[in-house]
């Protein structure tokens, strides 16, 4: 069961939506926003401002690919997260973590990744915006728990190390790009999609299995989407803004689901979507508004994105 809201702006879409949710989680949560870069990347702050008016949140935590702590000083979360006396946690910074999840590479090898404990502690609430994908080809709140992953093992969700990842290494790199990503300056460094067509393709592959990995060790209690404003064509970092102002709340995966649908893509033709066993998007019971229909433009490389099912 899924609960809308449109129409209304980004606060009142998504503090409306939770309202009209029925089975609401309830004791101290987790909040997990989208950090992977500034600007219009990043969850906005007063999307989480609706969030903390409208559950029992005990922290709010992001392992960023850059710099966790700059983009809550940019975007800001540090204000915020005082005027309502919730702790906020850069997971990067933190030394619990648990070694039990395993990612699939291009070559055939497993090797063992982290995920912070942290996504054990707490019921956790995924808050993500409508994003088209690099390689996952959209990402909405499920994906969204890769910001869970030890950041030296994140890059290798794609089956291999991304240049970007090696970059980011060096923590004054890391604070620069997140200053820099507000521009998308980092576009193209950080998609990973600079190499040759058969790495590529093997990477849209175990992708999607990487993800269903980490959802298997943590998966969100509410997901929570926010799409007064998404992005489409170069995302998750160099794409454009569309307007949309809507808002769902409700089980993560059927939340997933129905809005990759309205985004004009096929549910089953996103492989963790489709490896968790989708739904259908008519299939869901929806609760408030009726979402219009926003065609989304795809990544540039959707083609090759959709041999995932073949490689």
């Amino acid at each position: 069961m899924i609960a809308t809201s449109v129409g209304l702006g980004r606060y009142k879409n998504i503090t409306t939506a939770l309202r009209r949710l029925d089975d609401k989680p309830k004791g101290k949560l987790l909040l997990k926003p989208n950090l992977v870069a500034g600007g219009l990347a990043a969850s906005h702050v007063d999307a989480v401002r609706a969030v903390l008016d409208s559950l029992d949140i005990a922290c709010i935590a992001e392992g960023s690919g850059i710099d966790t702590s700059e983009l809550y000083s940019m975007l800001g979360y540090r204000e915020l997260a005082r005027e309502y006396g919730v702790e906020l946690i850069d997971l990067n910074r933190t030394d619990e973590w648990d070694s039990s999840v395993e990612f699939e590479l291009i070559d055939g090898r497993r090797v063992k990744v982290r995920v912070s404990r942290y996504a054990r502690r707490y019921d956790v609430v995924s808050l993500a915006l409508p994003k088209t994908h690099d390689h996952a080809i959209v990402t909405l709140t499920l994906k969204n728990m890769l910001g869970l992953v030890y950041p030296k093992d994140k890059g290798l969700v794609h089956g291999y190390s991304p240049t970007f990842g090696r970059v980011m290494g060096a923590a004054p790199l890391r604070r620069l790009a997140s200053l820099l990503s507000r521009f998308k300056r980092l576009s193209r460094l950080y998609s990973s999609t600079e190499v040759e067509q058969a790495q590529y393709v093997y990477g849209a592959r175990v992708i999607h299995r990487n993800i269903v990995a980490v959802l298997k060790f943590v998966m969100p209690r509410l997901g929570i989407i926010d799409g007064f404003v998404g992005m489409q064509g170069n995302g998750p970092v160099g794409g454009e803004p569309v307007e949309w102002n809507i808002a769902v709340a409700g089980n993560p995966l059927e939340c997933d689901v129905f809005c990759a649908y309205k985004m004009g893509f096929d549910p089953a033709s996103v492989g963790y979507l489709h490896h968790l066993g989708a739904p259908s998007a008519g299939a869901i019971m929806l609760l408030g508004d009726e979402v219009p229909a926003k065609k989304f433009k795809p990544h540039r490389k959707y083609p090759l994105q959709l041999m995932w099912k073949s490689a």
